[in-house]
């Protein structure tokens, strides 16, 4: 019995292993090519090289791609078939072009903004001057001069706030929001104020607490009542990761690590990454390792370059080539690709 159980976990051990590589997709660009496709974790193409200008999957199970316009392929490379003959996609600082979240991608028709879900059918219709992505059944729209929250059926819930200048995305519930006084605060989804603006800046919501600065320009972390738990008294700030519970912060020159009560973790390190899924990028010498939230190396410094975990696996760079790692620091995909992102894992 005690080997038949064995046997069985081990079976559903491979099984769950394979269905990671079968949903697991990257993006990578390989040698000698301007084109980016998609790799599974095995490192075998699924949809080949062709794009110069697109962005990751989304958990939704579809990338945006910009060619002679804008369109989302599915995980065969197939075209999502969207009711608008003509749309165009987001812009995102630092991460490319928009796509899906949480079931809705924003496209802009004829200047005005509105949301497809994932059969390509229309959500909502373009309506909106600007909008941002949906989270957990929310999103916030700006609409005739005015800025509120919709659902997913479209219902608008007006912000009334003097002043206001702008609305960002919900992240965690809440979403930031500043004033034509250069002020900062919160609202939840209902467009209700929860915290007054009253900071010079803030960052979003993680593991409870978000990094805020006051107006006389020292950073610290606030509760969602705006109260703080960690007093202002650094020059930068970092969020919270929520597997490690792990920041990076800044006074005068200095980067170091604290944890939410604010212990600090100081390491001798040429350059400071973020904490993510529980584990640091950081570098030593030139070479990039990992540690983890008691200042440990969990995998040796020792590649080029490399990039924060998604999905438990993170992009390393030998040389000039860039492949792929688990959580000890093994090559999941031997450096291959002359450029690499994130693993997204497909619902």
């Amino acid at each position: 019995m005690r080997l038949q159980k064995i046997l069985l976990l081990t079976l559903l051990g491979v099984f769950h292993l394979s269905l990671i590589a079968q949903n697991g997709l990257i993006l990578v660009k390989p040698k000698g090519t301007k084109n980016w496709g998609f790799v599974n974790l095995e490192g075998n193409f699924v949809i080949n090289a062709q794009y110069r200008k697109i962005s990751s999957f989304s958990p939704d199970g579809f990338a945006p791609v910009i060619e002679s316009s804008a369109a989302f392929i599915n995980n065969k490379g197939e075209k999502l078939k969207v009711e608008f003959k003509d749309f165009s996609l987001p812009n995102v600082f630092g991460l490319g072009i928009g796509g899906f979240s949480d079931g809705m991608a924003r496209v802009e028709v004829n200047d005005k903004w509105g949301y497809i879900n994932t059969t390509g059918a229309t959500a909502i219709q373009p309506q909106f001057e600007s909008a941002t992505d949906f989270e957990n059944g929310y999103a916030v729209v700006k609409i005739n001069g005015g800025w509120a929250v919709i659902d997913k059926k479209g219902t608008q819930s007006e912000i009334k706030i003097d002043k206001l200048k702008k609305v960002r995305e919900f992240k965690n519930g809440l979403a930031i929001f500043d004033t034509e006084e250069k002020k900062f605060g919160y609202i939840n989804t209902e467009g209700v104020v929860v915290i007054e603006a009253k900071f010079k800046s803030v960052g979003n919501f993680s593991h409870g607490v978000a990094w805020a600065k006051n107006m006389e320009g020292k950073i610290g972390y606030i509760d969602p009542k705006g109260n703080w738990t960690l007093e202002p008294k650094y020059d930068a700030c970092k969020d919270f990761d929520p597997v490690s519970g792990m920041a990076r912060v800044k006074e005068v020159s200095e980067w170091y690590y604290i944890n939410l009560k604010g212990e600090p973790l100081k390491m001798a390190l040429d350059k400071y990454g973020d904490f993510s899924e529980g584990l640091c990028r950081a570098f030593v010498e030139g070479k990039a390792g990992f540690i983890d939230a008691s200042g440990n190396w969990v995998i040796e410094a020792q590649f080029d370059n490399a990039r924060d975990f998604s999905a438990n696996y993170a992009a390393a760079k030998k040389g000039e080539l860039w492949g792929l790692i688990d959580r000890q620091g093994n090559w999941i995909i031997e450096p291959k690709f002359a450029d690499m992102k994130d693993v997204v894992l497909l619902r």
